[in-house]
């Protein structure tokens, strides 16, 4: 008897084992808050306001019905009003409850309902507005509803009409893609994408990001045709900008290794030059100020996602990076984009924490802008990420503003070398152990490729 007990403990043992190396390594990447290098002369110029509640908010329509989580968000203004884009839906993973919502405001105080949209069992994601002289128009994407995975389908969009009313929705492009930014310059309508198919189950593989065009927003085409203009595999959402020359910048994701800062020269777009930071900088916003490159995004307290583990198997390396990102906390943050190094310098922290990152800007009066952003509740616990994502978050606004920006070349990346050291191709960026400011947020320098601009762009 004695035998038989000591035989089943010992079971008992063996099979709770791995769930207790598990969550002592989960426990561990949740208490995570690894020091990071914050350009401090140029956050001495950066101010940030408290964020005031935005959706749920009680400018918004008494009748329009929101879920628990309001999250990925896109401004606009277009004929003498801000449009807000957003997803609200039960939760933060794929669910048949998820709806966009656009409404729109003559004072950013009181909201009014534009449209809703709904299509039965798919999930809906990642709003986008763009403004043309002519027309306001919505991009977004539909997956499957399956909250275990990621299965986009295809992008989808609709136009406002003169007389008010949203057109249904109708589907665009390649099917397996996702709409990230989109924009309009000299006469020309820009919009990021990537393949979202196996993005999640092929780590390292899956995932190509391209640039389309457009002469009105209508009919799109790959700049460089059926391939990527950047010669890496797992990348994914793409924010990018342009110079006064044309000249491109851009901060793209990388699943399973962190993210790239790439340029092109306006005579070549289809072929992008790309160095690599082991840091990953989820869901970009890339705008300029006063001739420099800004980003906003995700930063993981948790520090750099590719450890340089190379002893691992493969996919056992590449899945203890996806856990302990997940399992890390996070803040929005504002960077600085060095066009000259391709490098990405965070400034400071936004109010926010949990489940964030995901910005809009638009410009809010000299050297101000007003961004909206989800967070969090900021005053609930300061849950890891992948835990954040079940308990809801709320959209915000605030107030950002940069005095005296650094500026450095261009986007042509041609410009007087860097004080610090460049990101190395495929390799870690240099970011020494400093102690984070008071707001922290991601920014880059972006330019445009000429004078004109729809008002939804910075």
């Amino acid at each position: 008897m004695k035998r038989g007990r000591r035989i089943a403990l010992a079971a008992i043992g063996v099979l709770t084992l791995p769930f207790a190396i598990v969550g002592g390594l989960l426990l561990y990447a949740s208490s995570l808050d690894e020091p990071y290098a914050f350009d401090r002369s140029v956050a001495s110029r950066v101010s940030v306001s408290p964020a005031a509640p935005l959706v749920p908010g009680p400018g918004l329509p008494a009748e329009l019905p929101l879920g628990r989580s309001n999250n990925n968000l896109d401004l606009a203004v277009f004929d003498g009003r801000t449009f807000l884009a957003f997803r609200t839906a039960a939760h933060h993973w794929a669910t048949d409850s998820a709806r966009i919502v656009v409404v729109s405001s003559r004072d950013r105080v009181h909201w009014t309902r534009e449209a809703e949209f709904d299509l039965e069992s798919r999930d809906l994601r990642e709003p986008r507005l763009l403004v043309t002289p002519e027309r306001i128009a919505l991009f977004f994407f539909e997956a499957e509803d399956r909250a275990t995975g990621f299965a986009p389908l295809r992008i989808r969009t609709a136009d406002r009409q003169p007389s008010g009313v949203w057109t249904a929705s109708r589907p665009l492009f390649e099917p397996g893609h996702v709409v990230w930014r989109t924009k309009w310059r000299d006469g020309r309508a820009w919009m990021s994408v990537y393949r979202g198919t196996a993005l999640y189950t092929d780590l390292g593989n899956a995932g190509a990001t391209r640039l389309l065009v457009s002469p009105d927003g209508r009919e799109w085409r790959s700049v460089s045709g059926d391939e990527s203009p950047i010669q890496a595999s797992g990348t994914s959402e793409c924010a990018f900008e342009f110079d006064d020359a044309g000249n491109l910048l851009a901060l793209v994701r990388v699943e399973a290794r962190g993210a790239l800062v790439c340029t092109a020269p306006a005579s070549n777009l289809e072929s992008w030059e790309c160095d690599a930071t082991p840091y990953r900088l989820d869901s970009p916003l890339l705008f300029r100020h006063d001739g420099a490159f800004f980003a906003l995004a995700r930063r993981s307290l948790g520090g750099p996602l590719d450890r340089q583990q190379r002893w691992l198997p493969d996919p056992v390396e590449l899945l203890w990076y996806q856990l302990r990102y997940w399992f890390s906390r996070k803040r929005t943050t504002l960077y600085q984009l060095h066009a000259d190094s391709r490098r990405a310098v965070p400034i400071v922290d936004l109010p926010s924490k949990g489940d964030t990152a995901f910005a809009a800007a638009l410009p809010n009066g000299p050297d101000r802008y007003w961004v909206a952003n989800y967070t969090a509740p900021l005053d609930g616990p300061d849950w890891p990420w992948m835990i954040s994502q079940a308990t809801g978050t709320h959209i915000v606004s605030l107030e950002l503003a940069i005095r005296a920006a650094v500026q450095d070349s261009g986007a042509s990346g041609s410009g007087s070398a860097s004080t610090e050291r460049p990101m190395r191709r495929a390799t870690a960026m240099p970011m020494a152990r400093t102690t984070t400011p008071t707001a922290a947020t991601t920014m880059m320098r972006a330019e445009s490729p000429r004078a004109s601009e729809s008002p939804n762009t910075l």
